[in-house]
């Protein structure tokens, strides 16, 4: 559906829910779409809630919204946050990491590509000196929960060259210029979706 059909369907539901709909709701295009629009976040949010890599169907749900992205040079650079670690300038789109993948060269030269392990600060306060539960050369661990994108690798023979990053991106919202970038499929779901949250 594009943003218009999508509008008039949500007109069309309303006016099914409650025969006195124009009487009590009189709501303008743009009010229309700023519900499409919540509402097309918080199906976002349940699908990523119920796990992006659950079913085939969860990814074809979220359609343009699953974006890969090469992060290298200038947006990575060292931090003095904590021992060993990098700060990273992720995409301005960016709502939600899927996967991520880091590439580090050693003092050697050798480039390795290894998995990032995201962690909370709890996890790294509690096993900071716990030489199991550090970063490795297999392994490069992310701090949860800040603004910054924080990556800490093993040691300072070890740089970080690259991050390779599956995300979920914010989507743009609805409205008459901008049609929902969800799905199809979901479409109905999104005008049933901001009906529920009209009529609330």
């Amino acid at each position: 559906m594009t943003a218009r059909e999508m509008q008039e369907a949500v007109e069309i539901e309303l006016k099914q829910a409650d025969k006195d709909y124009e009487l009590k709701y009189k709501l303008e295009s743009r009010e229309i779409f700023y519900y499409l629009s919540r509402y097309e976040r918080d199906f976002v949010q349940e699908v990523y809630d119920s796990g992006i890599d659950k079913s085939e169907a969860n990814k074809k749900k979220l359609g343009k919204l699953l974006v890969a992205s090469e992060i290298t040079g200038a947006n990575i650079a060292a931090s003095t946050f904590y021992p060993y670690s990098y700060e990273v300038t992720t995409p301005v789109d960016l709502l939600y990491v899927v996967n991520e993948r880091a590439a580090i060269t050693t003092s050697d030269g050798t480039i390795t590509n290894i998995m990032v392990k995201p962690i909370s600060y709890d996890e790294y306060n509690v096993n900071k000196n716990n030489p199991f539960r550090k970063p490795t050369e297999n392994k490069c661990l992310r701090l949860e929960g800040i603004d910054v994108h924080l990556i800490l690798v093993p040691s300072n023979t070890v740089t970080l060259t690259k991050i390779s990053i599956d995300y979920v991106k914010n989507p743009l919202g609805i409205n008459i210029e901008q049609d929902c970038e969800l799905h199809e499929n979901t479409h109905y779901n999104i005008v049933k979706g901001a009906v529920k949250l009209i009529l609330a």
